[in-house]
């Protein structure tokens, strides 16, 4: 009985000695794009103007939201009928579109089903592969932590790529600002407030 637990015990030595000596996954890659160099998705990029965002799009109808971060915020959305560019219609059931000090802060793009996805992780590897943003550098979705099931995250520098799917396999598609940077807009306004 010694010996059995004796080889028991060296058994688990060598092997938390081996677990130890093994070397550790290399860091996902981050990433690196700066807000000034995101892509443009149907025509917009974070960061444009309101002005800018209706050359795009004449038919965006823009209102002061109700739900807003700081009361200041603008939305305004598109459904499919209302996108005059064929290119930029094609697959989009609708595109929604939050302003923020006259910047567009949030675009969010729902697909339609003429393709069927069989997950979201192909999803997003086709959007990450589309905007050259490799798919490692993507984080899976935790509801628990995230709220968000079924989706992928890219978490850039004041700025991230949401790419989800609802219930029903509807994609989507958003691009935000970080609260981070929605906050530091703020504090510098707050700095430079003059009674």
């Amino acid at each position: 009985m010694k010996k059995f637990i004796l080889i028991v015990l060296l058994i688990l030595i060598s092997l938390n000695f081996s677990i130890a000596q093994t070397p550790k996954a290399a860091p996902t890659a981050q990433c690196k794009i700066k807000y000034n160099d995101l892509p443009l998705i149907r025509g917009v990029r974070l960061g444009m103007s309101q002005k800018q965002v209706l050359a795009v799009y004449p038919k965006l109808v823009l209102k002061k939201s109700d739900l807003a971060l700081f009361n200041e915020s603008i939305t305004g959305l598109l459904k499919r009928d209302s996108i005059d560019s064929a290119e930029y219609r094609k697959n989009i059931e609708t595109i929604s579109f939050s302003f923020y000090d006259d910047n567009l802060s949030t675009a969010t793009f729902q697909y339609d089903d003429s393709i069927t996805w069989l997950s979201t992780k192909e999803f997003t590897g086709r959007i990450a592969e589309s905007l050259k943003l490799p798919f490692e550098m993507w984080r899976e979705g935790d509801s628990t932590k995230d709220g968000y099931i079924n989706s992928y995250f890219l978490h850039c520098d004041g700025f991230s790529f949401i790419a989800s799917m609802s219930k029903g396999n509807q994609p989507y598609l958003t691009l935000t600002r970080s609260v981070e940077a929605f906050l530091e807009g703020n504090e510098k306004k707050i700095k430079e407030f003059k009674p």
